[in-house]
């Protein structure tokens, strides 16, 4: 059996709680890029089938625009 060595970290000077919550905001920034796009298809996927959504498009744009 071959043992190999974990290749060594850099050193971050940062606390944990920094380095977690760096983490905790990349995921919040990713889901809300997610959504922007679920949304965005959503959207246009209702105006090519033609089906008449205003006031749920209106209200979805609102929620988007404030996403970015």
């Amino acid at each position: 059996m071959i043992c190999t060595e974990a290749p060594e970290e850099e050193y971050d000077p940062r606390s944990l709680y920094e380095r977690l919550q760096e983490q905790k905001d990349k995921k919040q920034r990713d889901f809300e890029e997610s959504i922007k796009f679920s949304m965005f298809f959503m959207l246009w996927g209702s105006i090519i089938g033609g089906r008449s959504i205003h006031r749920k498009t209106c209200k979805l744009q609102n929620i988007a625009s404030e996403m970015i």
